[in-house]
């Protein structure tokens, strides 16, 4: 950041200042958050140690990014072509909602499928089997497909109606206008945030959305409490500001190199400075996903059964039950789950209910 900032003209100033207060943000987070600090980093080099034995999860998430990058060009092609047309706003509208449902459902079985896979660590261990995470894949493309696009479908449509808000605010202002745009945006963090853990209930137990939004209801407000979510966003803050540090540790090498290359003369430094920033944070964004998916995996299946943990990991379980938020022992849960891991994908989610006794 000082040597951004050293560098003179408008962009060198920028770039320094948002480099030290990322840095600034950085020492603050630590400083306030001393107590969790040693539990996180348990959690995280856990479930990094599980991205490590089961690869096939970073696999997952690549694949999904082609996916997605694939949808974008021809959801371009579609949105070029319906501009040319008279009356396009209603095409308009569901074009981006289309967009918006199809991104959150890559996601969600992104999602799921690193849930499925850390479930078959926590519940089946030692006994894990073969291609946990190719099983998990399937069941989130089949089984679990229904009710992984139904809760894409209601994220996705309360993201379009926020955004057509906030472009309607923008033409007019007024106490009520923002007050409105408050609401919105604040339901539509607490439904993504909840679907989360609806959806690793999903990737678990094969529920459909209902129940497991009820499930995760419950969860959340009589098992793990308030203090865990508090714990897990801090965990997505500090996976945040990985991925901004290691996109400005890209982006000041190339820079760097590209400087003298090209010299300070020309405007392409910059532009290399830029495009390494972009594709180191998306790279590192792209593992932290998978981290991030398995943290909340973990959370649940903790909360579900902490006794698994005490067999295949005593040093996270003894930090576990430190933590304010340790849930009671809720026993009978490896056997369900492993009914669910260790059949083959299913034509109804409600056969599995019933199989599970759910």
């Amino acid at each position: 950041g000082l040597w951004l900032f050293m560098q003179g003209g408008v962009a060198g100033v920028l770039l320094g200042l948002l480099s030290l207060l990322i840095c600034g943000g950085c020492v603050l987070f630590l400083l306030f958050n001393r107590q969790r600090v040693d539990f996180s980093i348990h959690l995280l080099s856990t479930v990094a140690e599980l991205v490590r034995a089961f690869p096939a999860t970073i696999y997952v998430a690549v694949g999904a990014l082609a996916v997605q990058l694939g949808w974008i060009f021809v959801w371009t092609a579609a949105v070029s072509y319906t501009s040319q047309l008279k009356g396009e706003m209603t095409v308009m509208v569901l074009l981006a909602l289309a967009f918006v449902w199809t991104s959150q459902c890559i996601k969600a079985v992104v999602h799921a499928t690193v849930a499925g896979t850390v479930g078959s660590w926590y519940f089946l261990s030692p006994n894990v089997p073969r291609n946990p995470t190719s099983r998990a894949l399937r069941r989130a493309v089949t089984t679990s497909f229904g009710s992984l696009c139904l809760g894409s479908l209601v994220a996705a449509a309360l993201q379009v109606v926020r955004g057509a808000a906030r472009t309607a605010s923008k033409r007019s202002s007024g106490g009520l206008r923002s007050a409105c745009l408050c609401v919105l945006g604040f339901v539509d963090v607490l439904v993504r945030f909840f679907n989360e853990f609806a959806y690793t209930q999903v990737a678990l137990y094969g529920k459909n959305l209902t129940r497991a939004s009820r499930d995760t209801w419950t969860l959340l407000v009589h098992h793990s409490g308030v203090d865990a979510l508090v714990q897990r966003d801090l965990i997505a803050t500090a996976l945040s500001l990985g991925a901004m540090l290691g996109g400005l540790a890209s982006a000041l090498l190339v820079g760097l190199w590209a400087r003298a290359l090209f010299g300070g003369a020309g405007g392409l430094w910059w532009e290399a400075h830029a495009a390494a920033f972009a594709i180191g944070y998306g790279s590192i964004s792209l593992v932290s996903c998978v981290v991030e998916s398995g943290v909340c995996a973990l959370y649940v299946c903790y909360a579900e059964d902490p006794t698994p943990l005490a067999a295949i990991n005593p040093q996270l379980y003894s930090l576990f039950i430190s933590q304010p938020h340790v849930a009671p022992p809720r026993r009978g849960r490896e056997a369900s789950y492993g009914s669910v891991l260790m059949r083959p994908a299913e034509p109804s989610a409600g056969k599995g209910d019933a199989e599970m006794g759910l």
